[in-house]
């Protein structure tokens, strides 16, 4: 899809040792692969980190006691996800709205 470039942020909402490899696989120089997620273990070589300046960044979206809750209120039928899924090639035009605060619910972008 970049043909060949790569991509410059990687946004792994899974966290898996499968997603963390191929999600560091999809950067392009200078690219950030960002973990939002608990789970799985991120490997690289440093080598690989210097030469293609990849910069990992993690991000703590509550704590284990909040999931814990979020999910017991899940099962409770307390608690409802809810998403809209647009195509990944208007990902500017998702962004800006999400930005805005046009989106309220999770936005998932789908490969065309």
């Amino acid at each position: 899809m970049t043909g060949g470039r790569g991509v410059e942020l990687v946004l792994d909402f899974v966290g898996t040792d499968q997603t963390h490899s191929e999600g560091v696989a999809m950067l392009a120089r200078a690219g950030t692969y960002s973990v939002v997620s608990y789970g799985g273990t991120l490997s690289m070589p440093s080598a690989s980190m210097v030469v293609n300046e990849h910069a990992v960044l993690g991000n703590l979206v509550g704590t284990w006691p909040d999931l814990w809750e979020l999910l017991r209120l899940h099962s409770r039928g307390r608690v409802t996800l809810r998403t809209s899924t647009y195509p990944l090639a208007s990902v500017n035009e998702v962004l800006e709205a999400l930005r805005v605060g046009e989106i309220t619910r999770r936005a998932v972008l789908v490969p065309d």
